[in-house]
């Protein structure tokens, strides 16, 4: 079960950066345990796609972590408007 906390955080963060969630769903990783998958879009281009998937215990409030994706997300949004930005 995707934690509905993960998916308002990480809709929040992509927001912020331009993106937009389009659809997620719950994951599973090799080991078995719960992921959270989230199909980004550019806000201005929804044709426009990347994967994000996270741990389902994913801790957002860690500021180091929350840095981290918000500079992730930041450069996604950045290759999905142009794929080769330099």
């Amino acid at each position: 079960m995707m934690s509905e906390v993960l998916a308002v955080q990480v809709e929040s963060a992509a927001r912020a950066a331009g993106l937009v969630v389009v659809s997620s769903e719950p994951g599973e990783k090799y080991s078995g345990g719960a992921t959270a998958k989230f199909t980004l879009a550019l806000a201005a281009d929804p044709a426009k796609t990347q994967l994000l998937e996270l741990s389902a215990g994913f801790e957002f409030g860690r500021a180091d972590l929350k840095g981290e994706v918000l500079v992730y997300l930041a450069e996604a949004a950045k290759r999905l408007k142009n794929p080769r930005p330099d």
